[in-house]
Order: C-alpha cells, then sequence, then structure tokens
C-alpha cells in the first residue's frame, strides 16, 4: 500500500505542477485532469479500501446479486473507476503535449456524450 500510495501522490503532484504551475494551459486540459482526479481519487480509492477491509462481506452480498450483477464486487467498480481515471489523466498530459508542440486541438465527447476525446487540428 505504500508503494502504491507514494506513486500515486508524486504523479498527481507532477500532474499538478505540469498543469497549473508550469504554463499557462488551457481550461480543457485542467478540467480532464479534475475529471480523472475525481474518477481515480474520490471514486476509485474508496471503493478499493471498502473491497480490501470488508471482502468477505462485500462477497457474500455479491454473490446474491441477480443476473449479471451476480458477482460483482467493489474491485470491478475499482477498475472502471480507476480505469476511466487514468484514460482523462491521459488525455489531460496529451493536451499539454499539444500545446508545447504548438498544435491546435478541440475536445470532443463520443460514446454518446460520456467519454472525452481529444481531436488534434493540423
Amino acid at each position: 500500500i505504500a508503494t502504491y500510495s507514494i506513486m500515486t501522490i508524486g504523479t498527481t503532484w507532477g500532474l499538478v505542477r505540469l498543469l497549473f504551475y508550469r504554463a499557462k494551459r488551457r481550461p480543457e486540459a485542467k478540467q480532464l485532469f479534475c475529471l480523472g482526479e475525481m474518477w481515480y481519487s474520490l471514486i476509485g480509492i474508496p471503493v478499493w479500501a471498502v473491497d480490501m477491509l470488508l471482502c468477505h462481506h462485500v462477497r457474500d452480498v455479491a454473490d446474491r446479486l441477480p443476473g449479471w450483477l451476480g458477482g460483482m464486487t467493489p474491485h470491478v467498480v475499482w477498475h472502471c473507476a480507476a480505469g476511466m481515471g487514468a484514460y482523462l489523466l491521459t488525455l489531460s498530459c496529451c493536451c499539454c503535449r499539444a500545446e508545447a508542440l504548438g498544435m491546435p486541438y478541440r475536445l470532443r465527447f463520443g460514446m454518446g456524450g460520456i467519454v472525452p476525446i481529444i481531436i488534434v487540428d493540423e
């Protein structure tokens, strides 16, 4: 847990410096960072902690869920939240790189307006 925590804090601090302290960044990059941190830190990590601490209790409840939800533990939710958070944080870095290279970009939303996508205009 200590290694994971140090890595997460270090990566987050590096992105904060890149986005908020180094150069003036467009609001889209900052917005993607904030959304990514929300998914990863505010949803993913607490769900992971519940899964780790209450695994036996949660597993009993998960096994009683009906249909395709049967067996779905918080670990599944953690993977979804951490995956979405990592995707958004990576997009934030892509925005920073496009800005550094002087490449104009646009933020669009695909998959029914849910998933943000960066479109680089050349």
